[in-house]
């Protein structure tokens, strides 16, 4: 569909997945309003044009996702911060430290010198305690320029503005090369960080919760009405029914077809195929006989029935009883004899409902918001275990947005994950976007964290190595602060007056260095972790 328009003549199943998320088409009619992007899937429609250009749907999409980026404020780097001031603050320890020792410490203590005639300038009384020349740390200085140059320079140099600068991007360097062996993409720090403080886990259901594509889910075969006989095979009614969809493009012709494949069943040659709207398919096996009625129907069960097929209570009570668990049901029909009912459902992912738990063990909140239908919705959270108030359905993308934006102004960190254009906004607006890898590209571009690959469960993998991450973050900081605290003063002199020890500049060179180092190898650690934790679940 070029435009946004309303139907005012024919009928046609209609792909409106990108904006919804509904995996199964729309059936329009006369009076149907369509959104620009559907996807028209069988007959012709003539459309009355209701909005184009910058006013169509997939339009205001795109301008909310923009919006909703623009509002994204860039973390403030604290530590970064803190470095800057940090390194002005040396500086002015050591020219204090160059002044204090030069004009007054020599004369406060003249026994820190080497030199005995600067040590006889003082009180006897001072010089308790004091010993000749300086401890191991320490070399011999003779007056007090030289002692004062040697300790502001020691200052300088032991200072280590580096290890507060490495202590985060180490860390998040090594914490994103892991996720991203894994899989897993951050789009920087900023969303290691922002992963580590989640509170709130928000889901689309079709592509992300469930595999976004319909899948035969059951075959019941049937023996015929009126003249029982021997029960047909499921691999004759799955031959049969993808041999006539072939031709078709409706998501349901696509899952017959892939159960066909995957029996390794061959498709059989067709004489004529046709497509009555909104009903099924209806074919002739034999080319000869194609003036005659068709020998091969598939669609909906009442339509069948119109075309006078014989259909059994018990026909009627097993499609009852499928299309209450969610599928769709296609009868088959050779002919003029009902062989069978196929039911074709989207499914949860394998590892949906385990990844809700281990996200649940984390302490995190969660939420479904769907564009798909009520009862599917609800379907779908009793499957995986999701309570009614965590449910939502039927809702626009700025629906979507507008919920994430009220978890955001509740104080809650909010991560939604989705895969479709209409997720778009909301992946972009929430304080962590999550693009799951098979899904569109314009959610892999709003997302902060793309999870490659058909895997849900590498989102909790993904929060577990954020989480890791961030406290070899915190274990850096707290080395980097705690080593200047205690190496600074030292470098100052503080010790030089009672225990006569001081930090040459060559020694605070080389504790220096090793500070860094140390940031360095804890942060590597990470990988150490890892590979540990592999081989105790190996």
């Amino acid at each position: 569909m070029p435009v946004d328009g309303v139907v005012r003549e024919g009928a046609s199943a209609v792909d409106i997945s990108a904006l919804t998320g509904e995996p199964l088409p729309l059936q329009a009619a006369a009076g149907c309003e369509l959104a620009a992007g559907s996807l028209n899937l069988e007959a012709p429609l003539v459309l009355e044009v209701l909005r184009s250009g910058a006013d169509s749907a997939i339009a205001r999409i795109v301008h909310l996702v923009e919006q909703a980026q623009a509002r994204k404020a860039p973390i403030q780097r604290l530590v970064d911060r803190v470095a800057g001031r940090f390194a002005l603050v040396v500086l002015a320890l050591a020219l204090g430290t160059f002044l204090f020792w030069w004009l007054l410490g020599t004369r406060l203590w003249p026994g820190v010198l080497a030199d005995p005639a600067m040590a006889a300038m003082a009180p006897a009384g001072l010089h308790a305690g004091l010993h000749e020349g300086h401890g191991v740390f320490g070399a011999r200085a003779t007056t007090p320029l030289s002692l004062a140059l040697q300790l502001a320079i020691a200052v300088l140099v032991v200072a280590c503005p580096c290890a507060l600068g490495l202590a985060t991007p180490t860390a998040i360097t090594v914490g994103s090369g892991l996720a991203a062996r894994s899989g897993l993409l951050f789009r920087g720090g900023d969303a290691i960080e922002m992963a580590a403080r989640l509170q709130v886990v928000l889901f689309d259901k079709t592509g992300t919760l469930t595999l976004g594509r319909p899948l035969v889910t059951a075959i019941e075969a049937f023996a015929a009405a009126d003249a029982p006989g021997p029960v047909p095979s499921p691999d004759r009614l799955v031959q049969l029914a993808a041999s006539l969809e072939q031709q078709s493009r409706h998501p349901l012709a696509h899952a017959l077809l892939q159960e066909a494949q995957r029996r390794e069943l061959p498709l059989l040659p067709l004489g004529a195929c046709r497509t009555v709207v909104g009903e099924g398919l209806e074919g002739w096996l034999d080319p000869a006989d194609t003036d005659g009625p068709p020998t091969l129907l598939v669609g909906r069960l009442a339509w069948l029935e119109a075309c006078r097929v014989p259909v059994s209570d018990h026909a009627h009570q097993r499609q009852e009883a499928l299309e209450a668990g969610g599928a769709t049901v296609l009868a088959v029909a050779e002919a003029g004899q009902l062989l069978g009912l196929v039911a074709v459902q989207d499914r949860p992912r394998q590892d949906a409902a385990a990844t809700l738990e281990a996200l649940r063990r984390r302490g995190l909140r969660l939420g479904l918001l769907s564009g798909d239908r009520e009862a599917s919705v609800r379907r779908l959270g009793g499957i995986l275990g999701l309570a009614e108030a965590e449910l939502s359905w039927e809702l626009r993308p700025e629906q979507k947005l507008e919920r994430i934006l009220a978890q955001k102004r509740s104080g809650r960190a909010v991560a939604m994950v989705g895969d479709g254009i209409n997720d778009a906004p909301a992946l972009a607006a929430a304080d962590l976007g999550v693009a799951v890898g098979t899904g569109t590209q314009i959610a892999q571009e709003s997302a902060a964290l793309v999870v490659m690959g058909d895997r849900l469960e590498g989102l909790d993998h993904a929060l577990e190595i954020a989480t890791r991450t961030m406290a070899k973050v915190r274990q850096n900081l707290v080395w980097a602060f705690g080593y200047n605290l205690i190496v600074l003063p030292i470098a100052a002199g503080v010790l030089l007056p009672r225990f006569n020890l001081l930090l040459t500049p060559p020694l605070a060179a080389l504790l220096m260095a090793l500070s860094s180092i140390t940031v360095v190898v804890n942060a590597l650690l990470l990988q150490a972790g890892r590979r540990g934790q592999r081989s105790s679940t190996g």
